[in-house]
């Protein structure tokens, strides 16, 4: 594997030119990156074979998702989030095909949940792009992708001690955030149970 240890800021750059058609800039990227999506692909599908397979498939969608892409992001959480979701796409093809995944008991309802999950999910990075993209971006890596404080203040470039407090006071953010929003739902409803 590569890893050339590519800054935030240079692998954004370099989306930004593989949706401009720039070919080289998908060969640095993927120099640049290839070690940590292969290693979050590792942590989420624990079968090499497969992390490989995925690996080749996370750069095929970022060069045709590049023109997607938009500058204010995170390079890297966006590469690493198409990284996740390939790995849970086969996960879910395994699981379709019965093939080593365990099976756990499907809720009453599916789509319910599904719903619900989705709800959560698009309120969560709703307050994500509230947040300083130091704090998204520390959130997102050690919880969501399994980076350790050390691995995160690598990637950075800052203190471990930095890191630990940008997740502190992103987190405490975050929750308040939620808290709001949830307040909010409730006002809604009372004020929607006051009018009927």
């Amino acid at each position: 594997m590569y890893d050339t240890k590519l800054s935030d800021e240079q692998v954004a750059g370099l989306i930004v030119s593989m949706a401009a058609g720039d070919r080289a800039a998908l060969d640095r990227l993927y120099k640049g990156t290839s070690s940590r999506v292969f290693s979050a692909l590792m942590r989420i599908l624990r079968d090499r074979s497969d992390a490989e397979d995925a690996l080749q498939n996370v750069y095929v969608k970022a060069w045709r998702g590049a023109p997607k892409f938009r500058r204010e992001r995170s390079g890297l959480a966006w590469l690493l989030t198409i990284a996740r979701n390939e790995a849970v796409d086969l996960l879910r093809a395994r699981r379709r095909r019965g093939e080593g995944v365990e099976l756990v008991d499907e809720p009453a309802d599916p789509v319910a949940l599904t719903e619900t999950r989705y709800i959560v999910r698009q309120k969560i990075l709703e307050c994500l792009r509230k947040l300083s993209k130091a704090q998204a971006d520390a959130i997102l890596c050690v919880y969501q992708l399994g980076y350790s404080y050390r691995e995160m203040a690598d990637r950075a470039g800052v203190p471990e001690n930095t890191i630990r407090t940008r997740l502190h006071r992103g987190l405490r953010l975050l929750r308040q955030c939620l808290d709001r929003d949830e307040d909010d739902a409730a006002d809604e409803m009372g004020a929607q149970g006051d009018e009927g």
